[in-house]
């Protein structure tokens, strides 16, 4: 492999590396949103948290109203 592919490599496999952990951080987060919601948070307080809109809140809680809301 030359220095022009080794390169290429590199890149790719920090790209890949960083995809895991944005997937990773992604399920933590769901995760998180979901027990905060069960435990009686509301999601407007859960959105301001994230600093999300509480349809991407409702979306990562696996919430049906969430899958409702972005159908129509």
């Amino acid at each position: 492999m030359n220095s022009n592919e080794n390169d290429v490599w590199l890149a790719a496999a920090q790209l890949e590396s960083a995809e895991h952990a944005a997937d990773q951080a992604k399920e933590d987060l769901s995760i998180v949103i979901g027990s905060a919601i069960g435990r009686g948070e509301s999601v407007a307080a859960v959105a301001s948290a994230a600093n999300m809109t509480s349809i991407e809140i409702l979306a990562l809680s696996g919430s049906s109203a969430a899958t409702e809301k972005t159908a129509s």
